[in-house]
């Protein structure tokens, strides 16, 4: 039992409540912000609700939404990755944003090859002997609503093919 004789005094950040039952005591639990490559946020634009993200890097190439540069070109905002309702898979309510590459004749990935995140319903992996696929971002839906979205890369990607002479072409992201 705290003295009557001593007031309470909340510190900055922090909410002090008194009723009959004595004090409680709360603060906001804020974690440092960590703006990592290939980070989603959702956005409302003309067409309907898209993701934008944090520039992330391929092997030192940046990946494309639509024509543009993911981080955007000098003096615009970054482009919004389209959501389309039409791509949510109905099971399970969710769809996901997924990097797609397309690496040169040798497996390597360079100015040439193409680097594009596109919308789709399945997470990813690869397509076949030339495209490679990995998911960059969860979005959860409510009807045809987006809600929520989580990232599923944190960090810049590199790429490696890997090719053997009785089984299928293997792409991965480390």
């Amino acid at each position: 039992m705290i003295p009557t004789t001593h007031t309470l005094r909340a510190a900055p950040g922090t909410l002090l409540t008194a009723n009959t039952r004595g004090f409680a005591v709360a603060n906001q639990n804020t974690g440092m912000s960590f703006v990592h490559p290939f980070r989603p946020v959702l956005v409302g634009s003309d067409t309907g609700v898209g993701l934008r993200f944090t520039r992330g890097l391929v092997d030192g190439f940046e990946p494309k939404i639509g024509a543009e540069p993911m981080s955007g070109t000098l003096g615009k905002l970054p482009p919004i990755l389209a959501l389309s309702p039409s791509a949510v898979n109905a099971a399970t309510g969710e769809s996901w944003a997924v990097l797609e590459a397309t690496p040169n004749d040798k497996g390597v990935i360079d100015v040439n090859s193409k680097l594009v995140i596109i919308h789709g319903s399945a997470p990813g992996g690869s397509t076949g002997g030339t495209v490679a696929r990995t998911p960059v971002a969860l979005i959860v839906w409510n009807g045809k609503t987006p809600v929520m979205v989580w990232p599923v890369l944190f960090f810049n990607l590199r790429y490696v093919r890997r090719t053997s002479d009785n089984g299928p072409v293997q792409h991965f992201f480390l």
